[in-house]
């Protein structure tokens, strides 16, 4: 018992410590006496009125959720007041709401949104998946996570590589830089003939089906900056004897053999020329040591006129077509001319393949299926924030007790999410039915509708008062506010 009576009696007495320690700080710093009431009102605006902002963000595909408003406030007051008493200065803000707005200071909620625009493509059934995801033109670069996410599959495509070859020509250094579309290799086979001819096989794969000469079979299987697996066409060059007559040395002749849809495996350190034709290409120049743009356009290297330095191949994606015969680049474009739906653009299949390059009867074409367009909910938190900024308006020989003071910031408000906006999406479910040549479609489309959900968007009431403290009573919460 007489060690709990000792505990309290330290208590007590270092509770009176700290009393007597804080009258005495408040002593040294104030002369006079503090007798005001604890909330003396020394400045105040009149009721402002005004109608909170929402963010275009600020807005969910659930009804009834809350979602945030907001109101930024930015006031100005002149204080006249000894200095000693600014520490004791507090600005109040006093908010007055219909009920169906609230307060509050921190709001954790949802942003709700609905995804773009959504298609999927298939062959004769959904089996034979062409694509699926947004509209896209031909020549789109279809990424690789494209193709894992299952978009497309890949024997409806052409892998795709940038290209930087650097080269000298007529003394000068270049390089060139774009997207590779055509790789010649050649390899001679033999020695010289008797009329001193080279014999000699190349491969040719010129993927660009934007070009007459290119081939639907041609693609890059793979490729580094060493060598490369590719689909091309095969030119056979032979020399041959005219026969008769017979002279010493022989009149020979060429003969090209073509051999379409060749597999080929080479190094380029093995082949005896090197052509590279790059599209969308920059070429610079080399002076005094850099490279200086000269153009931009479509570009050939070829080791028989021009001498590699450097030869570098980055893979960058996919080019998508129809069908594995890769004759005809996929594509999903607006209608011409433009056809509105509901929110959007009438769009169609284009560049659709036609004889003989068609593996399908039907091409099926859907819009917006169930249950797209799909809502996806993120995460975000909202708060509010109130700032004070003292300043002298005089210099301090003039006038050193008036001080300008500057409050601002922006408080919350939460509403529930009421007030509808509805999106209307097409939906397709059309057939693109084999004619003579290519493909008709066979349209069947609706309109469905959406909605998003925004706060309610009504007008609020509020003020701001300056208040000074007492500062007894701001030291003694400071101290035993817990």
């Amino acid at each position: 018992m007489s060690r709990k009576l000792e505990n309290l009696n330290n208590n007590q007495n270092k509770t009176t410590s700290d009393l007597n320690e804080k009258n005495q700080e408040l002593k040294s710093i104030f002369i006079d006496k503090h007798d005001w009431k604890k909330s003396n009102i020394i400045s105040d605006t009149d009721w402002i009125t005004i109608t909170p902002t929402i963010s275009a963000s600020d807005k969910t595909t659930i009804k009834n959720q809350l979602l945030p408003q907001s109101v930024i406030f930015n006031n100005n007051f002149n204080i006249n007041l000894p200095k000693r008493y600014l520490p004791f200065l507090q600005a109040n803000l006093i908010i007055k709401t219909p009920s169906e707005l609230q307060t509050v200071g921190v709001l954790s909620y949802n942003q709700g949104t609905y995804e773009g625009d959504y298609f999927e493509v298939y062959g004769n059934n959904i089996s034979n998946l062409i694509y699926k995801g947004t509209s896209r033109p031909i020549y789109y670069l279809h990424t690789q996570n494209d193709l894992i996410s299952g978009k497309f599959t890949e024997p409806y495509t052409k892998a795709i590589y940038r290209a930087v070859i650097t080269y000298t020509e007529g003394g000068d250094e270049y390089k060139i830089d774009g997207t590779l579309i055509e790789i010649l290799i050649r390899e001679n086979v033999g020695g010289l003939t008797p009329a001193g001819n080279q014999n000699y096989d190349e491969w040719d794969s010129f993927i660009d089906p934007g070009y007459v000469s290119s081939k639907h079979y041609a693609k890059f299987n793979s490729l580094s900056n060493t060598e490369v697996t590719m689909r091309a066409i095969k030119h056979e060059h032979r020399w041959l004897e005219f026969d008769p007559p017979h002279v010493s040395p022989p009149f020979e002749y060429e003969e090209i053999t073509d051999i379409e849809d060749v597999s080929v495996n080479k190094l380029f350190s093995s082949v005896n020329r090197e052509l590279y034709k790059v599209k969308l290409a920059s070429k610079y120049k080399k002076i005094s040591g850099v490279y200086v743009l000269q153009s931009i356009g479509d570009f050939t290297f070829d080791s028989l006129t021009q001498t590699l330095i450097s030869r570098s191949f980055t893979f960058l994606g996919y080019w998508l077509f129809y069908e594995p015969t890769t004759k005809y680049l996929f594509g999903i474009i607006d209608s011409d001319p433009v056809v509105i739906e509901g929110d959007f653009h009438k769009k169609e299949l284009t560049n659709l393949p036609q004889d003989p390059n068609r593996d399908w009867t039907t091409i099926l074409f859907y819009r917006n299926p169930e249950p797209h367009p799909l809502s996806t909910l993120g995460g975000v938190i909202a708060k509010g924030e109130k700032q004070l900024a003292l300043s002298n308006l005089y210099p301090s020989d003039i006038n050193p007790d008036k001080f300008n003071l500057n409050v601002k910031g922006v408080f919350l408000l939460q509403s529930q999410a009421l007030e509808a906006e509805d999106i209307e999406y097409p939906v397709y479910n059309d057939t693109y039915i084999q004619d003579a040549i290519s493909y008709v479609p066979t349209e069947n489309h609706i309109l469905k509708k959406v909605y998003y959900y925004r706060g309610q968007n009504l007008p609020i009431d509020y003020k701001i008062q300056i208040v000074l403290i007492n500062p007894n009573d701001f030291f003694d919460r400071k101290t035993y506010e817990l």
